[in-house]
């Protein structure tokens, strides 16, 4: 090996060596007894080294960094910084071993660690181990992209049941509240109502059961909506062709034969196809 890339090799190895070492001299220094401290800071910001950050394997496994969203979440932390913390609490094994457990922020803190950000500021929050543990477990699955809407609802909801107020559900996971009380109350359906969502979740699109739990429909009716239908109503769309030439004709004073005729050219012209419809039946 040439004498030049042996160099390269070395020092890229001793400037590994340097990086690790830092990291571990900051992180020796959140000792257990820091750690355990951080619990009187209940509800307060702090800023905490990102590698002493906890995230369980689970948490955004299929975050794609590579995505335009998340370019675009690296690019606003670089020119305003972190707007909403990430959530963090203090969990403690039954060794009594203290760690420090991320709960809501995972693309946050991971934009941050992308820009090389060694720190963050993060809302600590507290709550009983159960309730810690519950947290993190709900945050798990609320972050999986994949999650269908009526376990996200159930989610949501034994959060809320557990000690999280609507208002810190919205600055945890960035919904606004009139959609997390929807998925609340959605989560309180009938199980044979959830059952059948569930099992059919190819037809049931979220906006249609945000629709429907925006409404304040009895049981019976909620029935009658989920079971009465194969499949929820869908609006019929229009050919985009159709659109174009019904906008231009409702601003023109044309007879109905006129427009007949117009659209009949249009069809000589190969503009439109032959089977499009009349511009008659276009307007009925």
């Amino acid at each position: 090996m040439p004498r030049k890339s042996i160099d390269n090799s070395l020092d890229n190895v001793a400037s590994e060596i340097k990086k690790r070492n830092s990291k571990n001299s900051i992180l020796i220094q959140w000792n257990q007894e820091r750690i355990e401290d951080l619990k009187e800071k209940n509800g307060k910001v702090g800023c905490l080294p990102i590698d002493l950050i906890k995230t369980n394997q689970n948490i955004r496994k299929n975050l794609d960094e590579n995505d335009n969203e998340f370019h675009e979440l690296v690019e606003s932390i670089k020119v305003h910084g972190i707007l909403q913390p990430p959530v963090v609490t203090v969990f403690t094994n039954e060794h009594g071993v203290h760690s420090v457990l991320l709960v809501g922020g995972e693309r946050r803190l991971r934009a941050a660690k992308k820009l090389g950000h060694t720190n963050i500021n993060c809302l600590v929050k507290m709550f009983d181990s159960r309730s810690t543990r519950l947290t993190a477990s709900m945050s798990e699955n609320l972050n999986r992209k994949e999650l269908a809407p009526i376990d996200i609802a159930d989610c949501y909801f034994e959060l809320n049941k557990h000690g999280y107020k609507q208002v810190e559900l919205v600055k945890m996971f960035g919904r606004d509240r009139k959609t997390i009380g929807r998925y609340i109350k959605i989560a309180q359906w009938p199980d044979n109502i959830k059952i059948h969502i569930r099992q059919n979740s190819e037809r049931f699109t979220i906006k249609y059961l945000m629709e429907l739990s925006s409404r304040n429909l009895t049981t019976e009716e909620l029935s009658d909506k989920i079971f009465g239908n194969s499949s929820p109503p869908q609006k019929k769309r229009k050919d985009p062709i159709n659109v174009r030439i019904d906008n231009y004709f409702l601003q023109k004073d044309y007879t109905d034969q006129e427009k007949d005729l117009i659209l009949t050219a249009l069809k000589d012209l190969e503009i439109v196809k032959k089977s499009h419809f009349s511009v008659t039946q276009i307007h009925q």
